[in-house]
């Protein structure tokens, strides 16, 4: 088990921002990211990086965490996505089913993109891949 450390760690994802603001660096930063790592080929996505991938799970998780800290400071106590997930989950910020699509996605995200580290393949899959998941991401 990892847990946040105390100290600056802790106090800067707790400190109140402007939820107008924060959205809008949030997915300027995505959409950047997005557009620099992303998949060029329209035949094939990039798990990490293409729309519905890795990515979006992850900067979706953090913008909660620092949208939503400094009223529940417990989102902080966890690094792992699939823990914060569930700290949204009983926190009341995001609904059971909701979470258990994105920790569903997640995983088997990760697992598929182990897999293509481990045997030297690219992380760009054909669309149909994980298509559902993705979509759910979005969603």
């Amino acid at each position: 088990m990892t847990l946040l450390p105390r100290g600056r760690a802790h106090t800067v994802p707790c400190r109140e921002r402007d939820p107008h603001t924060l959205k809008r660096e949030v997915g300027d930063m995505r959409e950047k990211m997005r557009s620099q790592l992303g998949s060029r080929d329209p035949s094939c996505i990039d798990i990490k990086q293409d729309q519905g991938g890795i990515a979006d799970i992850e900067f979706l998780v953090q913008y909660a965490v620092l949208r939503h800290a400094h009223v529940h400071p417990e989102l902080t106590q966890w690094t792992d996505n699939i823990r914060q997930l569930a700290t949204l989950d009983s926190s009341g910020l995001m609904s059971a089913q909701d979470v258990a699509a994105l920790q569903e996605a997640y995983r088997q995200m990760r697992q598929v993109a182990h897999r293509m580290a481990l045997q030297g393949d690219s992380t760009c899959l054909p669309t149909e891949i994980l298509a559902e998941e993705r979509a759910e991401v979005v969603r």
